[in-house]
């Protein structure tokens, strides 16, 4: 992103994060996987329930069928008029 930023203003801008930066993203990250860790083993009967899985493939389904794909890949817009 800095590379485009400095691409279209001409600037030359270089971004060097500082320790205190880098040591609380290294930790925000390492919360965030224990976190995940600690909701998947309390919810793993919810996640090997077949239920689960048949709710989701169907609504999968039915988002794909509806043509939101489509209009996401297309950028069609929400609400069309007649000229």
């Amino acid at each position: 992103m800095l590379d485009f930023v400095n691409q279209r203003t001409g600037y030359s801008i270089f971004y060097k994060p500082t320790l205190k930066t880098m040591v609380t993203m290294f930790l925000g990250f390492i919360a965030a996987m224990a976190f995940i860790t600690f909701v998947y083993t309390k919810l793993k009967g919810l996640w090997t329930h077949w239920v689960t899985w048949l709710v989701t493939v169907i609504v999968i389904y039915v988002v794909c069928v509806s043509g939101v794909v489509y209009d996401i890949i297309h950028d069609v817009p929400f609400v069309g008029r007649d000229k």
